[in-house]
């Protein structure tokens, strides 16, 4: 399950906070410790996770362009 909670701009939530906080040499250790088949499904799960990241960066990235585009739109005068 996972947390959606929205955060204000720029907080990091608890599961971040601990996630960020693990030593990566401690996950090199256990990787090691697994047989080359255990490994391999590791790294397809990392590539998996990664491409997940990148869609969901990609399309947030088009919305925000899409917002800007009807923003422009309506053709507002600059604030002073």
């Amino acid at each position: 399950m996972h947390d959606l909670t929205l955060l204000p701009s720029g907080a990091v939530s608890y599961h971040e906070k601990v996630m960020n906080t693990r030593d990566p040499q401690a996950l090199v250790e256990k990787l090691k410790d697994l047989p080359p088949e255990r490994v391999a499904e590791v790294e397809d799960f990392v590539d998996f996770l990664r491409t997940r990241e990148e869609e969901a960066r990609d399309d947030a990235a088009d919305r925000l362009g899409k917002a800007m585009a009807k923003l422009a739109a309506l053709d507002l005068p600059p604030n002073e």
